[in-house]
């Protein structure tokens, strides 16, 4: 007889055990709070900085961003749209999308993609911003 869990399986993830990865010269922070190896189906993290990103796509994940503090313009599909503090944007897979941050104002969002992977990109960024700083 094998015992199934009974109701989801939990874990308890701390905000604090997410390393902070950073580029841009130190004003883009990630921290990948929920990854694959505990979330297989949706990755949650936190991402911070006063750059733009640049335009890129995520072939087979949605992106789900929820701005807790912005001011810039997001460019969609090429239809550029305003977005403020408490804004949810949804990018589906594989459109095209930016970030421009209004002068002097800074991205505060929780993060989330489903399937998880885009969220790799930031440990690679990170990597090569410490490979030039050393």
């Amino acid at each position: 007889m094998r015992l199934r869990p009974v109701g989801p399986i939990k874990h308890l993830v701390r905000a604090t055990a997410a390393r902070d990865l950073t580029w841009a010269g130190g004003t883009m922070h990630a921290h990948l709070d929920l990854e694959s190896d505990v979330s297989p189906e949706l990755y949650v993290g936190r991402l911070e900085g006063t750059a733009p990103v640049a335009e890129h796509v995520h072939e087979s994940s949605w992106e789900i961003l929820c701005a807790v503090e912005a001011a810039g313009m997001l460019t969609l599909d090429g239809k550029p749209s305003r977005v403020g503090s408490r804004s949810i944007v949804a990018d589906p897979p594989n459109t095209r999308h930016s970030w421009k941050p209004d002068d002097g104002s800074k991205l505060v969002a929780i993060q989330l993609y489903t399937p998880p992977g885009p969220e790799q990109r930031f440990k690679k960024l990170a990597a090569a911003a410490n490979f030039h700083l050393e």
